[in-house]
């Protein structure tokens, strides 16, 4: 049992939650209290007291305990599992690994790190340990698979040697009692940096890009070509989008929010390059997998390959909007990306989405808009925006509210994202210019009449709405 789950099993949950929420309902095994995370009048935040689990179905939060105490305390994932262990009576210390002996300095520490080349790799490969071997067979890689990557061992870590152009260039270390996950660093390897992918995919039309080693492995076990970036789900090497330019990409992240935010995150710098970008949601139970991957979709789930070309149907397409946005669509509603160090996070702004329908352009060049604003329940409506409905955040939250149930807590700067957004979603929308009189539009190069526009020769009669369609 790892530390993780030993915190689970021991802490007592019940205590534990009933210090930060004030309880509602506590009947049964999901009990409801007031979210903390926004603000709010009815009991919308529930909590599953046999196992910690927690989903507010008003913000929608949701995780584990560890999350949970993340969101309250402002800690890193390190500090939580410390102060959780602490209150589950855990010696977190019983679960690292052997401390260094007395003499041991970090030089001599470093001189011990695995060299990074060839004889080396096949040495981590070959003297592999039974513990991680059957770690790995537990998690549905094989032995064929472990021999081909050349997977190894080194003291209590998982060794993925990282290849770039063929040649061994990083080793990727994971803990396999613990949620730890290490690299050697761009000093020791004398890079810029020590990030690449793992493994180098193959050169074909499609790949698929999964948030871990093993969620690759997975992958290509089913047959797919896939790889992982080694820096996780919050960051991105400029240098790896090279490696798909004119490829069809799929991205296959983990079910919680790191995991969405940092596909769309990846999805964004990606789609400059690529031919396509798609990103696949996993259709597993966010309750019984918070942090659901590709590995627990195929091995605990025993999901197939036909079931998983089922999904990718239903993938959501990434648009290449020109540059890095600040604001994401993700679940029918806009969020904000808030970086956080080497990690990021979102942050709701809205709880709809908006479908661009068609322009209309003055000769002033003064454009309105007719779309769908799309909320996060399913209710859509149709209207038409001003350019003053959108002039600023002010402006635009009090259009907002005005059609409804419909609500925006942005600022200038998410407006002026999210109508990029918008317009880099749908660049063909049908655009209607607005004349007003007849005569010779020398801007335009036509003769407008009553009843048609005359245009390089061609008569175009209009449609039932009096609009004339060039083309």
């Amino acid at each position: 049992m790892d530390l993780k789950d030993s915190i689970v099993k021991n802490i007592n949950i019940e205590q534990y939650y009933s210090k930060h929420l004030t309880w509602k309902i506590q009947k049964g095994k999901n009990w409801s209290a007031l979210c903390p995370f926004h603000d709010e009048k009815d009991a919308s935040l529930f909590v599953q007291i046999d196992t910690g689990l927690f989903h507010c179905f008003g913000c929608d939060a949701r995780g584990d305990i560890f999350t949970f105490h993340q969101k309250i305390t402002g800690k890193d994932f390190n500090e939580t599992v410390r102060e959780l262990a602490k209150e589950a009576g855990i010696n977190v210390e019983d679960y690292l690994p052997s401390k260094p002996t007395k003499g041991s300095t970090k030089k001599t520490r470093k001189k011990n790190r695995p060299k990074l080349d060839d004889e080396t790799k096949e040495k981590l490969h070959d003297e592999i340990s039974d513990e991680v071997v059957n770690y790995l067979e537990g998690r549905g890689i094989t032995k064929e698979t472990i021999d081909k990557y050349f997977i190894g061992s080194w003291k209590e870590y998982i060794v993925f040697p990282v290849t770039k152009k063929g040649k061994i260039f990083n080793y990727r270390f994971k803990s396999t009692t613990e949620k730890r996950i290490w690299h050697l660093t761009a000093k020791d390897i004398k890079q810029k940096s020590p990030l690449w992918l793992f493994p180098e995919p193959r050169d074909e039309d499609e790949i698929y890009l999964c948030e871990g080693e093993i969620d690759a492995l997975t992958l290509i076990q089913h047959g797919y070509n896939a790889c992982t970036f080694t820096g996780g789900a919050g960051t991105w090497l400029d240098e790896c989008s090279s490696y798909f330019k004119g490829k069809k990409v799929y991205i296959v992240y983990d079910v919680d929010e790191k995991g969405r935010v940092g596909a769309r995150s990846v999805g964004i710098n990606i789609a400059k390059v690529a031919e396509q970008v798609q990103i696949i949601r996993l259709d597993l139970n966010e309750e019984k997998y918070p942090n659901g991957d590709i590995n627990d979709y195929f091995v605990k789930e025993k999901k197939t390959a036909k079931d998983f070309d089922e999904l990718k149907k239903n993938a959501i397409p990434v648009v290449n909007v020109g540059e890095d946005l600040s604001v994401i669509e993700e679940d029918s509603c806009y969020y904000r990306i808030k970086q956080k160090k080497d990690d990021i996070e979102l942050e709701r702004i809205s709880n709809f989405v908006i479908k661009l329908e068609r322009r209309y352009r003055s000769n002033d060049n003064i454009v309105t808009r007719d779309v769908f604003m799309l909320r996060q329940d399913g209710k859509k409506i149709k209207c038409r925006i001003d350019p003053d409905d959108m002039s600023t955040a002010r402006t635009f939250r009090k259009f907002c509210y005005s059609k409804g149930d419909f609500s925006f807590t942005g600022t200038d700067t998410d407006l002026c994202d999210i109508w990029q957004l918008v317009m880099a979603q749908d660049p063909n929308a049908k655009e209607v210019l607005s004349i007003f009189g007849v005569g010779y539009i020398e801007k335009e190069d036509m003769w407008l009449f009553g009843n048609m526009l005359i245009k390089n020769n061609n008569i175009i009669l209009p449609d039932k709405e009096g609009i004339c369609w060039n083309g």
